[in-house]
């Protein structure tokens, strides 16, 4: 759904509208819902003051509005022309020219970019600012050119699609050196915060330490246990 020629909404990957159809028995109308999601910030500016915005929305597109703060979530109902009048209207205020809206992103992946400085480094590549939202980014041009949005996006799935990769590393370590994995706290931050799995071992080579997770989050472990 491109809400407007200027800016563009993306998924990533499984989309960023949910569409609900239910069939009334009524004659010949029917009711159709969308769910759409919105970051955390843009939360007040659609319901406005004492609920002002959403109400001038409801007014002039004929369909209701419904805003979930909890699930960042805007719920639209009415006749399809009525929805599109709500969306347009809902387009001014949560987006702007230059604008990609990337949904259901990986949150340890995006997790550990932002630890890692990739988000940072897109900034400055692509002239353009990120703002991340739980599983939600933003990315808006600073010049209000899409095509440096829609760059800056591409680069993004690239860096979280690599991230998410599952892989494991087998590290041989002597066992004191083991032991000290056990305690350390950048590792014990990273089986909480990114999803690491860690497995001490011990064959006829010796012990070693066996690292489990996204791509990422597995190699920087490697550089923190050797």
């Amino acid at each position: 759904l491109a809400w407007y020629s200027n800016a563009r909404v993306y998924t990533l990957p499984v989309g960023e509208v949910r569409r609900k159809e239910k069939e009334k028995d009524s004659g010949m109308n029917a009711t159709s819902l969308e769910e759409l999601t919105i970051l955390k910030a843009d939360v007040g500016a659609v319901i406005g003051q004492g609920g002002k915005t959403i109400r001038s929305i409801e007014q002039k597109s004929g369909a209701s509005v419904k805003v979930d703060g909890d699930a960042l979530r805007v719920v639209i109902s009415g006749a399809p022309d009525a929805r599109a009048r709500a969306k347009s209207c809902l387009s001014r205020i949560v987006g702007g020219e230059g604008t990609v809206v990337m949904r259901d992103v990986n949150d340890r992946a995006l997790g550990f970019l932002s630890q890692e400085g990739g988000l940072q480094k897109i900034e400055g590549d692509y002239n353009v600012q990120v703002e991340v939202d739980r599983r939600v980014i933003r990315i808006h041009s600073r010049n209000g050119k899409l095509q440096q949005s829609e760059r800056a996006q591409a680069a993004i799935e690239e860096r979280v699609a690599e991230a998410s990769a599952f892989t494991q590393s087998t590290v041989r370590l002597p066992p004191l050196a083991v032991r000290k994995v056990k305690e350390d706290a950048q590792v014990e931050h990273m089986k909480e915060n990114l999803g690491l799995q860690v497995e001490i071992t011990k064959d006829d080579q010796g012990t070693a330490v066996v690292l489990k997770g996204m791509r990422g989050v597995v190699e920087e472990a490697e550089d923190v246990v050797r």
